[in-house]
């Protein structure tokens, strides 16, 4: 199925949406403009340069935008320019922790699967 979907159904009835959208910056818009709960992307797909001004502007609105791992988007010369440990982003902390926590699964599935 996929490690969105399987942090999706993780999340139970939490879930009350699935809304597909196109582009990194277009979903953190709509988390921080507030249509959008999460923007959930458990792998690697995605461009720091896509996600450093959504983080940013989430970041003053005291939202969360971090891998999927939970820790900090490195956004320095030396970092890569991939987000290989995926994105999670979301403007209430009660609704990143439980992301977080149900993408853990998911995220230790792909890097047993890339040792």
């Amino acid at each position: 199925q996929g490690p969105v979907v399987d942090t999706l159904g993780r999340l139970g009835d939490r879930v009350t949406e699935h809304v597909q959208a196109g582009g990194s910056g277009h979903k953190l818009a709509r988390v921080i403009e507030g249509s959008a709960d999460i923007w959930l992307y458990p792998a690697g797909g995605t461009s720091r340069w896509d996600t450093c001004p959504g983080d940013a502007i989430l970041a003053a609105i005291g939202g969360h935008c971090t891998n999927a791992q939970g820790g900090p988007i490195v956004y320095d010369a030396d970092a890569s320019h991939d987000n290989t440990e995926g994105v999670i982003a979301a403007r209430r902390k009660d609704h990143w922790d439980a992301t977080v926590e149900a993408a853990a699964p998911s995220m230790a599935e792909q890097d047993a699967a890339r040792k």
